[in-house]
């Protein structure tokens, strides 16, 4: 039985540690990108000498339900074996409020990354009418082949 406890916890560990190294190459694509945008973005060798930032503090608390979640699931198995039974109502009502503040945090996560979405959005937009008046007011210049035509008619 030891066995598959520590099986199941190694998975869980490999899980969390694969999701973490996905979300932090997408983090990493997302910057490159936003910096791309930016105007005068650092150069490679000055983004290298970046210090590491303090953890959000989204993160340190899924974090600190990911390992209340793995020694809460272990206490209620060594309470099975030495019981025969375990508590229901608790063991719902844990996953119930840990699985709702996961869902709050990814919630709140999702909203500020769409508000950022939608202000770099605006920056383009802005940008970009921008550019496109600066291109029509070039654009503006009659030819002079036309302007003659003109001349010619009666």
């Amino acid at each position: 039985m030891r066995d598959l406890i520590i099986t199941a916890a190694v998975s869980f560990l490999v899980g969390v540690l694969i999701v973490f190294l996905l979300l932090a190459s997408v983090s990493s694509i997302r910057r490159r990108s936003g910096e791309r945008r930016s105007a005068g973005a650092a150069t490679p060798r000055e983004r290298r000498r970046v210090p590491l930032q303090k953890p959000k503090t989204s993160t340190v608390v899924l974090v600190f339900v990911a390992v209340f979640v793995l020694l809460f699931t272990n206490r209620m198995i060594e309470l099975y074996e030495a019981t025969g039974g375990i508590p229901d109502t608790l063991v719902v009502s844990v996953f119930g409020i840990c699985g709702g503040e996961c869902g709050a945090l990814s919630w709140i996560r999702t909203s500020k990354e769409k508000h950022r979405d939608r202000k770099w959005e605006a920056e383009d937009r802005k940008r970009m009418e921008e550019e496109a008046k600066r291109q029509a007011t070039a654009d503006d210049l009659e030819p002079s082949f036309t302007a003659d035509r003109e001349k010619d008619r009666p």
